[in-house]
């Protein structure tokens, strides 16, 4: 995994497992040893980042939470940007805003923020949220009329 291979103790394209015939890949966290936030402040996740940047199409890392964690802060300035996650009705603004004030400060541009938990028969006229410096902006709209739609 990928403490192992910070560590130099497995090669980059040995640590990754295959899914789905090959067609996605996977590397797990790794075997412990070390803090996590000490292996993702090393110098090294750049080097092993930009390997598998070279190998695969697209590279993604799911992190922890940004206000009780700093990892994934320190991950972010090796990433072309973050996608912000926030769980519908649980996720309050002030503490999303914060999460998002606190990515922005470190120079990691928010690519997307997806809003998962949300019933789709409740807001089944909206194919996408986006999230600006203002709050929510529905996107995408169903340009067909709906019952369930929020007026």
């Amino acid at each position: 995994g990928l403490s192992d291979v910070l560590r130099g103790d497995v090669p980059a394209e040995e640590a990754v497992v295959a899914v789905r015939d090959g067609g996605f890949h996977l590397l797990p966290a790794g075997t412990g040893g070390h803090p996590p936030g000490w292996l993702l402040r090393d110098q090294r996740i750049g080097q092993v980042l930009a390997r598998y940047r070279q190998i695969f199409d697209i590279v993604i890392i799911d992190s922890s939470p940004v206000l009780p964690v700093p990892d994934a802060l320190s991950l972010g300035r090796w990433t072309d940007g973050a996608i912000l996650v926030v769980r519908y009705d649980m996720s309050r603004f002030p503490l999303v805003d914060r999460a998002r004030k606190r990515i922005l400060a470190t120079g990691i541009p928010i690519l997307k923020t997806v809003v998962n938990g949300v019933r789709s028969s409740r807001f089944s006229a909206y194919k996408s949220w986006d999230y600006d410096s203002n709050g929510y902006v529905y996107s995408g709209r169903d340009p067909r009329p709906s019952e369930s739609a929020p007026t």
